[in-house]
C-alpha cells in the first residue's frame, strides 16, 4: 500500500521501480493509467529474464477512489491435460517439461520473439510459435 503526505502523487508524479528476488530494479512504471496493462521485465543476476505484467484499476463500493495495482506473470505454461508436455525456447537445445495439471514460467529474453516449441510425445515438436500471439 502506497501512501503519500502531499500531493506530488497526483502531480504525474506517481511512478515507481519493481525488484524481485535476485534482479534488477525495473524502469520507473506509471500507476496513473487505470485501466492500462504494462508489461514489464526484471533481470535476474544469472541473465534470466522474468516478464510481468501491470495493471491497475479502481476499487470496488467503498474503495472506489483506491487505485488498486495487480502485478502477475505475463507468460506461464499450464499443463491441463494428463501427461507432461515438454517445451523449449527458440535457441535453446535443453527442453523444459510441465508434469500434468502444473503451471511454469516462461522466462524470455525481449530481445527474442518469445518463440517456443512443444512436444506432446518427446519426440515431434510443434513449429516454433510467438508466445505473446497465441491470445491474439
Amino acid at each position: 500500500m502506497f501512501s503519500y503526505p502531499d500531493s506530488s502523487f497526483a502531480s504525474g508524479k506517481d511512478r515507481i521501480k519493481i525488484k524481485a528476488q535476485e534482479t534488477d530494479w525495473s524502469k520507473p512504471l506509471s500507476l496513473d493509467a487505470v485501466g492500462n496493462v504494462s508489461n514489464f521485465d526484471l533481470q535476474s543476476e544469472n541473465g534470466k529474464f522474468f516478464n510481468y505484467s501491470l495493471y491497475g484499476h479502481l476499487g470496488a463500493d467503498r474503495f472506489a477512489s483506491v487505485h488498486v495495482v495487480k502485478i502477475s506473470p505475463r507468460f506461464m505454461l499450464a499443463n491441463r491435460m494428463n501427461n507432461r508436455k515438454l517445451y523449449v525456447k527458440a535457441g535453446e537445445e535443453v527442453a523444459l517439461e510441465v508434469q500434468a495439471s502444473e503451471s511454469s514460467l516462461l522466462h524470455c529474453d525481449p530481445s527474442d520473439f518469445k518463440s517456443v516449441s512443444l512436444s506432446f510425445d518427446g519426440v515431434h515438436w510443434t513449429p516454433s510459435f510467438a508466445i505473446g500471439d497465441v491470445m491474439e
